[in-house]
């Protein structure tokens, strides 16, 4: 499909070097095709490329639209790829997310903004502080607990995807019968 795109495109540049006239529709056609390729997701540096050399490539660049890490690889170099494929995983991991799970007794205890901390076993005694970002809406039925999304600061990048911890969470103090 990239490859056919691309043809395209230099078919279309070809025509109007040829002396399309104005009103005959292939400044239009070229715009289109260059604007497909765009779509396709190839840069416009690459794009360009093509319509110095007036030649498609059959490699490709592909770059992702996000900045971050690769955490997940389902390619190879020479591997061929199906439209809707996922190639790549990339995620941002300066800020990085702890799931935890409440149990049912504790779920009243919990709100979206309580500060909260992790404790690692790969960094004893250096807990991590964040705040608690979301809390899902259900309870899980075999467990009978409640999953809570906390938010940290991951600037140094010590928290890794993947990591077990324990999670303190500042509720209020609570009263009762023991």
């Amino acid at each position: 499909e990239l490859l056919q795109a691309q043809q395209e495109y230099v078919n279309a540049l070809r025509w109007s070097k040829q002396g399309g006239t104005a009103g005959s529709g292939v400044e239009g056609l070229t715009e289109a095709a260059r604007e497909r390729l765009e779509l396709l997701g190839v840069s416009k540096q690459e794009i360009d490329e093509i319509e110095r050399t007036g030649k498609p490539t059959r490699e490709l660049a592909i770059r992702s639209p996000v900045s971050g890490y690769v955490i997940e690889k389902g390619v190879v170099q020479g591997s061929d790829v199906e439209p809707g494929m996922t190639l790549f995983q990339v995620a941002d991991l300066s800020p990085i997310w702890v799931l935890a799970d409440v149990y049912e007794y504790e779920a009243g205890r919990v709100q979206v903004g309580q500060a909260g901390a992790i404790e690692l076993a790969a960094y004893p005694g250096e807990p991590f502080q964040g705040k608690v970002t979301f809390i899902q809406p259900t309870l899980d039925p075999v467990t009978r607990t409640l999953r809570v999304r906390l938010e940290l600061p991951n600037a140094d990048l010590k928290l890794k995807p993947g990591m077990y911890g324990t999670v303190l969470l500042a509720a209020e103090q609570a009263e009762g019968v023991v």
